[in-house]
């Protein structure tokens, strides 16, 4: 049976009491981590960063292989929360790993071009071996955000993992209005401007691509008006030869002598000269 991965994004007020609850509860701290993410959008298109992400992270620590991730997910709604679940096998495929300029080109090379950058300067993975608990949770500490957690659970079912990620909120005392209503994207691309720029390109590839649609209505529209001038043309001049020829016709049967008893009068014969 395939798992399915749940997340969800929330608010952290006090740090250090909050990590004390993590290893209260038999958390076990993975190694602190930073890094950069270049998030990338089609050029003829918005992806919706709530359904879907293409970004290549610059890693600082530890010093990895930059690497492009794909993400997609949909949200799903238990209660008053949102969630976002993640769809295999596109829960961060690797799609690359190597240098950062080459990941950019190879982006560029797909039909991406820049969108937001995104900087962790410090996170920290926590891990809860606990039987039962497929769990993890990220702190990450971001420019003009702060600090935010992400936890994950994985399940069997989305209900099945949300369930135990109920259960986790409440043992940290987590209230239910410190959870994010949006992805992290959307957040930092808000932060950034980027949802307005998209929303402004997408308004303005719709002109371009109506445009284009018009032309080639406009286009196609005058060559099938040339066929029918065309056709219209040959029809015409069909009919205007046969009504010469039947006027034709009619002149001549005009120009016959008129017949007496529906015969022609016979000719007189010449008389012979004396």
């Amino acid at each position: 049976m395939a798992l399915t991965e749940c997340e969800i994004y929330f608010k952290i007020s006090d740090f250090g009491r909050f990590q004390e609850k993590l290893q209260k509860l038999g958390g076990v701290l993975k190694g602190p981590y930073k890094a950069t993410d270049f998030y990338y959008q089609p050029v003829r298109d918005f992806w919706n960063p709530e359904a879907r992400t293409i970004r290549i992270r610059e890693w600082e620590k530890p010093p990895l292989p930059a690497t492009i991730y794909i993400t997609r997910n949909k949200v799903v709604e238990f209660g008053k929360r949102k969630y976002w679940e993640l769809t295999p096998p596109y829960s961060r495929l690797k799609l690359f790993e190597g240098e950062l300029e080459t990941g950019k080109e190879v982006l560029k090379d797909l039909g991406f071009e820049p969108w937001i950058v995104v900087e962790i300067l410090d996170g920290r993975l926590w891990h809860f071996p606990q039987e039962g608990w497929q769990f993890y949770l990220a702190l990450e500490k971001y420019r003009t955000l702060g600090w935010v957690s992400r936890m994950g659970f994985v399940g069997t079912s989305p209900k099945g993992a949300i369930s135990n990620m109920k259960e986790a909120l409440k043992k940290l005392k987590i209230p239910s209005g410190n959870a994010h209503i949006k992805s992290l994207p959307v957040l930092m691309a808000e932060k950034q401007g980027g949802m307005k720029r998209a929303s402004e390109k997408v308004v303005l590839q719709a002109k371009k691509d109506r445009a284009t649609v018009n032309a080639k209505v406009k286009a196609e529209f005058e060559v099938r008006l040339k066929r029918f001038k065309k056709k219209v043309e040959k029809e015409w001049l069909k009919q205007e030869k046969e009504h010469q020829k039947e006027e034709k016709a009619r002149k001549k049967a005009q120009s016959k002598p008129a017949r007496k008893g529906g015969r022609t009068p016979a000719k007189k014969p010449k008389r012979k000269k004396k």
